[in-house]
């Protein structure tokens, strides 16, 4: 099980690949590089999806590791773990592109910096958000799912992995209904939405309790034994992204299933060679660095940023660079002032039936 300051580098080495392949989509589709274009799309769901199954199984094992060793989980300092987690590296991103709208006249509109700000872009048509925070969506579906879940796996602890399962089956029928009924108004968003992209998350969360599972009943077995080639034949189900009716309805759920099915290969051990790629320090410094990397390099691989730049190396030099300042200045500060913050806040002070995770 995952502990509070564990750090598994294959995990590290995942998120390092998770976004390569959002930059390599922007990339591709900024330069117009035409044995990527095609397929940047699909690259960059794919980057997004993992991001999305690694918060799952993350934060789910969290919480079932608090919760067995301290009998209860503390939601207050959950959420302030996110809190410094989250917000810091994320705000100073949005009040840089403020400036920038003045300084640069980048466009930039209000709804686009309340939504984004707020966490719920993500319900917002791509013409009403400004392009340099566009990408700010993916975190406005973590934030929500991060609100609900924990309060689901402490206040339903019977139900939990029922409504995982339910979840991962009606999320596909629900997009297929988006999808089939453009009238509702609610298919511009559908590659956004948090309820259109939840089985993702319940994928990753799910893929948490199998070692508890397989430990009750024998029948779980089966989950350990997948093999990791199959998983990821799983994950080229991304490639069905232009055929709308399977990919909305099987294939994103599939992708899904499969990629949790990695993050926990991952964690139990992948065979040698790949395990050792994964746990590259190349690979697993891009991992550490990729929430900073994720928030700065929409604004370096834009048409508007590039046409200053004018070179595609020198815009990765500087989306690189802006994510490592804001990872070793912004995010570690954050993190460093959050513990003192908690140290002031031990578990068995904490309001009953509330604890951490984080």
């Amino acid at each position: 099980m995952i502990g509070d300051n564990t750090r598994v580098r294959p995990l590290d080495g995942i998120r390092g690949v998770a976004i390569l392949l959002v930059v390599l989509a922007h990339v591709s589709a900024l330069v117009q590089w035409r044995p990527l274009q095609a397929a940047s799309n699909g690259l960059g769901d794919l980057g997004v999806f993992t991001f999305f199954a690694l918060s799952g199984y993350l934060i789910t094992s969290l919480l079932i590791s608090e919760e067995r060793s301290e009998g209860t989980v503390n939601l207050k300092r959950f959420y302030l773990k996110r809190t410094f987690r989250i917000l810091p590296p994320a705000y100073l991103y949005i009040a840089f592109i403020l400036l920038c709208s003045f300084v640069l006249a980048i466009e930039l509109t209000p709804v686009s910096v309340w939504a984004s700000a707020g966490y719920f872009s993500n319900y917002y048509r791509w013409d009403k958000i400004a392009h340099s925070l566009r990408h700010l969506w993916s975190l406005s579906v973590e934030e929500q799912f991060y609100f609900l879940w924990p309060f689901i796996f402490v206040f339903f602890p019977r139900r939990r992995i029922w409504l995982l399962f339910l979840v991962i089956v009606l999320s596909p029928l629900w997009r297929l209904l988006i999808f089939e009924h453009p009238q509702w108004g609610l298919v511009e968003t559908i590659d956004r939405r948090f309820d259109a992209l939840s089985d993702t998350l319940a994928a990753g969360c799910l893929i948490a309790f199998i070692p508890q599972l397989a430990k009750s009943d024998a029948r779980w077995n089966w989950v350990l034994n997948v093999p990791t080639g199959l998983l990821f034949i799983g994950t080229a189900g991304i490639a069905l992204s232009n055929h709308p009716h399977i990919f909305y309805g099987a294939a994103r759920t599939v992708v899904s299933l499969c990629l949790a099915g990695l993050i926990f290969r991952s964690v139990q051990g992948f065979p040698r060679p790949l395990a050792a790629v994964l746990s590259s320090k190349p690979l697993t410094w891009l991992g550490r660095i990729s929430y900073s990397l994720y928030l700065w390099q929409q604004f370096f691989l834009t048409d508007e940023s590039y046409r200053v730049t004018g070179n595609p190396v020198l815009a990765l030099g500087l989306c690189l660079l802006a994510g490592a300042a804001s990872y070793y200045f912004v995010e570690r500060t954050a993190n460093r002032l959050r513990n003192r913050v908690l140290a002031r806040f031990p578990h068995k002070l904490s309001a009953p039936g509330i604890g951490a995770a984080g």
